[in-house]
Protein backbone atom coordinates (compact mmCIF):
# COMPACT_ATOMS: atom_id res chain seq x y z
CA UNK A 1 0.00 0.00 0.00
CA UNK A 2 1.39 3.49 -0.75
CA UNK A 3 2.05 5.79 1.67
CA UNK A 4 -0.97 8.32 2.34
CA UNK A 5 0.04 11.97 0.50
CA UNK A 6 -0.12 14.76 3.19
CA UNK A 7 0.02 18.62 2.38
CA UNK A 8 1.06 20.42 5.70
CA UNK A 9 0.23 24.45 5.84
CA UNK A 10 1.91 25.51 8.87
CA UNK A 11 4.17 28.82 9.41
CA UNK A 12 5.71 26.90 12.70
CA UNK A 13 9.45 25.67 11.04
CA UNK A 14 9.94 23.65 13.93
CA UNK A 15 6.60 22.31 14.88
CA UNK A 16 6.07 21.18 10.68
CA UNK A 17 9.53 19.21 11.53
CA UNK A 18 7.93 17.11 14.69
CA UNK A 19 4.77 16.41 12.50
CA UNK A 20 7.39 15.52 10.03
CA UNK A 21 9.03 12.86 12.05
CA UNK A 22 5.94 11.63 13.70
CA UNK A 23 4.73 10.89 10.32
CA UNK A 24 8.10 9.38 9.06
CA UNK A 25 8.17 7.09 12.27
CA UNK A 26 4.65 5.82 11.18
CA UNK A 27 5.66 4.91 7.34
CA UNK A 28 1.86 4.83 6.15
CA UNK A 29 1.86 8.68 5.34
CA UNK A 30 4.20 11.03 3.54
CA UNK A 31 4.56 14.91 3.34
CA UNK A 32 4.22 16.27 -0.13
CA UNK A 33 4.06 19.69 0.26
CA UNK A 34 4.89 22.13 2.45
CA UNK A 35 3.86 25.43 2.77
CA UNK A 36 3.70 28.63 5.46
CA UNK A 37 1.49 30.87 3.87
CA UNK A 38 -2.26 31.03 2.08
CA UNK A 39 -1.60 32.36 -1.24
CA UNK A 40 1.10 29.59 -1.74
CA UNK A 41 -1.23 26.48 -0.59
CA UNK A 42 -4.29 27.89 -2.43
CA UNK A 43 -1.94 27.47 -5.65
CA UNK A 44 -0.92 24.23 -4.65
CA UNK A 45 -4.90 23.13 -3.81
CA UNK A 46 -6.00 24.80 -7.68
CA UNK A 47 -4.56 21.89 -8.79
CA UNK A 48 -6.66 18.40 -8.22
CA UNK A 49 -5.19 16.07 -5.02
CA UNK A 50 -7.82 13.49 -4.67
CA UNK A 51 -5.75 11.24 -2.83
CA UNK A 52 -4.38 13.58 -0.53
CA UNK A 53 -4.82 14.85 3.00
CA UNK A 54 -4.73 18.37 4.38
CA UNK A 55 -3.22 19.28 7.77
CA UNK A 56 -3.96 22.94 8.69
CA UNK A 57 -3.20 25.42 11.67
CA UNK A 58 -5.67 28.32 9.97
CA UNK A 59 -3.93 30.75 13.23
CA UNK A 60 -0.36 29.97 12.17
CA UNK A 61 -0.72 30.05 8.08
CA UNK A 62 0.74 33.67 7.21
CA UNK A 63 -2.06 35.68 5.45
CA UNK A 64 -4.87 33.06 6.24
CA UNK A 65 -8.48 34.64 7.57
CA UNK A 66 -11.15 32.85 8.91
CA UNK A 67 -13.24 33.92 6.31
CA UNK A 68 -11.13 31.69 4.23
CA UNK A 69 -11.91 28.39 5.34
CA UNK A 70 -15.13 28.26 3.97
CA UNK A 71 -12.70 29.23 0.05
CA UNK A 72 -10.47 26.58 1.44
CA UNK A 73 -13.27 23.66 1.14
CA UNK A 74 -14.40 24.89 -1.91
CA UNK A 75 -10.60 24.29 -2.66
CA UNK A 76 -10.51 20.88 -0.83
CA UNK A 77 -12.28 18.42 -0.27
CA UNK A 78 -14.01 19.20 3.67
CA UNK A 79 -13.91 15.23 5.12
CA UNK A 80 -10.14 15.32 4.17
CA UNK A 81 -8.88 18.20 5.83
CA UNK A 82 -7.43 18.25 9.82
CA UNK A 83 -7.25 21.57 11.44
CA UNK A 84 -4.28 20.90 13.66
CA UNK A 85 -4.07 24.44 16.14
CA UNK A 86 -2.67 25.68 19.25
CA UNK A 87 -6.24 28.53 19.57
CA UNK A 88 -7.83 26.54 21.73
CA UNK A 89 -10.60 29.21 22.18
CA UNK A 90 -14.30 28.08 22.61
CA UNK A 91 -15.32 30.62 19.98
CA UNK A 92 -12.69 29.48 17.28
CA UNK A 93 -13.35 25.78 17.71
CA UNK A 94 -17.33 26.16 17.18
CA UNK A 95 -15.91 28.98 13.91
CA UNK A 96 -14.23 25.62 12.66
CA UNK A 97 -16.69 23.42 13.29
CA UNK A 98 -19.32 25.34 11.88
CA UNK A 99 -17.85 25.54 8.34
CA UNK A 100 -18.34 21.86 7.63
CA UNK A 101 -14.86 20.50 9.29
CA UNK A 102 -14.88 17.36 11.37
CA UNK A 103 -11.74 16.48 12.27
CA UNK A 104 -10.28 18.83 14.46
CA UNK A 105 -6.57 18.49 16.72
CA UNK A 106 -4.94 20.87 19.48
CA UNK A 107 -1.61 21.42 19.06
CA UNK A 108 -1.38 19.80 23.13
CA UNK A 109 -2.34 16.24 21.50
CA UNK A 110 0.28 13.19 21.81
CA UNK A 111 1.46 11.30 18.66
CA UNK A 112 -0.96 8.57 18.63
CA UNK A 113 -3.94 11.24 18.51
CA UNK A 114 -2.49 12.77 15.02
CA UNK A 115 -2.14 9.28 13.70
CA UNK A 116 -5.83 8.24 15.29
CA UNK A 117 -7.39 11.38 13.81
CA UNK A 118 -5.39 10.43 10.27
CA UNK A 119 -7.08 7.18 10.30
CA UNK A 120 -10.40 8.68 11.04
CA UNK A 121 -10.17 11.04 7.52
CA UNK A 122 -9.06 7.52 5.95
CA UNK A 123 -12.34 5.62 7.23
CA UNK A 124 -14.64 8.91 6.76
CA UNK A 125 -14.92 9.00 10.78
CA UNK A 126 -15.15 12.04 12.86
CA UNK A 127 -12.48 13.24 15.02
CA UNK A 128 -12.40 15.91 18.10
CA UNK A 129 -9.94 15.29 20.02
CA UNK A 130 -10.77 15.01 24.27
CA UNK A 131 -9.30 18.18 25.32
CA UNK A 132 -11.43 20.26 22.46
CA UNK A 133 -14.76 18.43 23.43
CA UNK A 134 -14.10 19.96 27.45
CA UNK A 135 -13.42 23.09 25.81
CA UNK A 136 -17.07 23.50 24.19
CA UNK A 137 -18.46 21.58 26.97
CA UNK A 138 -16.51 24.14 29.80
CA UNK A 139 -19.81 26.37 29.33
CA UNK A 140 -23.45 26.01 28.64
CA UNK A 141 -24.37 26.01 24.99
CA UNK A 142 -26.67 28.50 25.31
CA UNK A 143 -28.14 30.91 27.95
CA UNK A 144 -31.42 28.54 27.78
CA UNK A 145 -29.43 26.15 29.53
CA UNK A 146 -28.65 28.18 32.40
CA UNK A 147 -32.41 29.34 32.70
CA UNK A 148 -33.84 25.85 32.39
CA UNK A 149 -31.03 23.21 33.32
CA UNK A 150 -33.73 20.91 32.71
CA UNK A 151 -33.43 19.10 28.91
CA UNK A 152 -36.67 20.06 27.12
CA UNK A 153 -39.43 17.46 25.77
CA UNK A 154 -37.89 15.70 22.86
CA UNK A 155 -40.09 13.21 20.88
CA UNK A 156 -38.54 10.06 20.06
CA UNK A 157 -38.12 10.74 16.55
CA UNK A 158 -37.10 14.30 17.10
CA UNK A 159 -33.94 12.46 19.29
CA UNK A 160 -33.20 10.45 16.78
CA UNK A 161 -32.86 13.13 14.20
CA UNK A 162 -30.30 14.61 16.90
CA UNK A 163 -28.15 11.72 16.77
CA UNK A 164 -28.30 11.38 12.58
CA UNK A 165 -27.44 14.95 12.51
CA UNK A 166 -24.39 14.49 15.46
CA UNK A 167 -23.34 11.57 12.81
CA UNK A 168 -22.83 13.91 9.99
CA UNK A 169 -25.72 13.02 8.04
CA UNK A 170 -27.09 15.81 5.83
CA UNK A 171 -30.88 16.36 5.73
CA UNK A 172 -31.70 14.84 2.42
CA UNK A 173 -29.16 11.59 4.25
CA UNK A 174 -31.45 11.76 7.31
CA UNK A 175 -34.89 11.44 5.24
CA UNK A 176 -34.05 8.81 3.08
CA UNK A 177 -32.82 6.74 5.94
CA UNK A 178 -35.58 7.39 8.30
CA UNK A 179 -38.23 7.04 5.10
CA UNK A 180 -39.72 10.64 5.95
CA UNK A 181 -39.92 13.43 3.49
CA UNK A 182 -37.04 16.42 3.11
CA UNK A 183 -39.92 18.63 3.93
CA UNK A 184 -40.84 16.64 7.47
CA UNK A 185 -37.26 16.50 8.50
CA UNK A 186 -36.80 19.96 7.93
CA UNK A 187 -39.57 20.88 10.48
CA UNK A 188 -38.74 18.20 12.96
CA UNK A 189 -35.36 20.25 12.58
CA UNK A 190 -37.16 23.82 13.30
CA UNK A 191 -38.55 22.52 16.02
CA UNK A 192 -35.50 20.80 17.71
CA UNK A 193 -33.54 24.20 17.35
CA UNK A 194 -36.62 26.37 18.86
CA UNK A 195 -37.04 23.82 21.44
CA UNK A 196 -33.04 23.81 22.59
CA UNK A 197 -32.81 27.40 22.00
CA UNK A 198 -29.72 26.76 19.82
CA UNK A 199 -28.37 28.69 16.63
CA UNK A 200 -26.26 26.11 14.46
CA UNK A 201 -25.48 22.24 14.56
CA UNK A 202 -22.45 22.91 16.44
CA UNK A 203 -24.12 24.30 19.46
CA UNK A 204 -27.28 21.18 18.87
CA UNK A 205 -24.48 19.02 19.01
CA UNK A 206 -22.74 19.88 22.15
CA UNK A 207 -25.70 20.57 24.23
CA UNK A 208 -26.85 16.64 22.77
CA UNK A 209 -23.32 15.58 24.54
CA UNK A 210 -23.97 17.10 27.47
CA UNK A 211 -27.30 15.48 28.20
CA UNK A 212 -25.90 12.13 26.81
CA UNK A 213 -28.02 12.20 23.89
CA UNK A 214 -24.98 11.80 21.84
CA UNK A 215 -22.06 9.46 23.20
CA UNK A 216 -18.33 11.99 23.34
CA UNK A 217 -17.14 8.50 21.25
CA UNK A 218 -19.03 9.69 18.51
CA UNK A 219 -16.55 12.48 17.97
CA UNK A 220 -13.15 10.27 18.63
CA UNK A 221 -11.68 7.12 18.62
Amino acid sequence: MNPVKIILADSQILFKEGIRSVLNNASDYTIVNSVDAKDELFSILNNPHPDSLLIIDPSQLNGFKPIHLRELINLFNAAKILVLTSNAGRDNILQILTTGINHFLLKTCTANELLNALNAIIYNEKYLCREAIEVLLEKNISSSVIKNPEQPHLTKKETEIIQWIARGMTTKEIAAHCFLSIHTVNTHRKNIFRKLEVNNTSELVMFAVKKGIVDTTEYYI
